[in-house]
This record gives C-alpha cells, structure tokens and sequence, in this order.
C-alpha cells in the first residue's frame, strides 16, 4: 500500500532542515578530493572524485527541490495565478489614484511565508508592452489588485 505524501510545508521543512547536511557533506568532498598527498592511491583518488561529483549532485539536487517546493506553496498562497491580468491602483494620501492593468508572469516564494507576483504591464488594447520590463509587484495595503472586468 502506497503512503500518502505529507503535506507542502511539512515537505518544506524536512528538506529546509535537511539542506545544511547536504552542504556539510559537500563542503567535506570537496575537501577531501582536493586535497594532495606526497604518495597517494589512484583508487582512492578516484572513489574521492566520485563521492565530490555525488555530493554535488546531491546538494544541487536537494536546493531544486526546495526551490520548487516553495514556488507551489506560494502559488497555493497567491489569489491570482500565473496568466491573470490584474488591474492595480495604488492609493496613497496626496496623489491621484494611477491605474495600471499588468499579466501575472509568476509568482515566487519569499521569506515568512509571503509571495511576490512577478508582473508585465499591460497595453490598452491587452496585448503586452513592448517598451517595459517584468517587474515585481508586492501585495500590500496601499495597492489594491483587482480582476480585469470582462467586457
């Protein structure tokens, strides 16, 4: 009988826990391989090679994970996903509320459990704008997101 996988953040936080491990036993074939003898076994030399090449393997393989784990758990967290057009008005005291219709490209993973969209404006008729870059947009009390009305 196959076992039901945890839960995101318990994921999460096993491998969080389990990341200064893997950069332990990297940081230790590391310099175990590098390190030179006066006489010295072309065995060993090799076996030491292959335990540096496995835990780098091993340490790079680990920060993906945890890496894609975090990017689910702030797409779970995020009310507007990847491909949304959102309208934004900031509203602060003393200027005029400037609204701006922007595409939601991603959504990434920041410390405390927040998320940030990663957003490109957009142009009056939907298509993107050619003469602006991906930007960040973080949620906030001065800035409201709103769904684009459908026409």
């Amino acid at each position: 009988m196959a076992q039901r996988p945890a839960r995101l953040t318990d994921q999460i936080e096993i491998l969080r826990r389990y990341l200064p491990t893997a950069r332990a036993n990297f940081n230790r074939a590391y310099r175990e391989s590098f390190t030179t003898r006066r006489r010295d076994c072309p065995f060993a030399r090799e076996l030491q090679y292959l335990r540096f090449k496995q835990a780098s393997h091993l340490l790079k393989l680990t920060e993906a994970c945890l890496a894609e784990l975090r990017h689910q758990r702030a797409l779970s967290l995020a009310p507007f996903q990847p491909g949304d057009p959102i309208r934004v008005c900031t509203t602060m005291k003393g200027h005029k509320p400037d609204p701006r219709r922007y595409l939601v490209f991603d959504v990434e993973w920041r410390k405390g459990d927040n998320y940030i969209y990663v957003v490109h404006e957009l142009t009056k008729r939907g298509s993107l704008h050619k003469r602006r870059w991906r930007t960040w947009l973080c949620p906030s009390s001065w800035i409201s997101n709103r769904p684009r009305a459908a026409p």
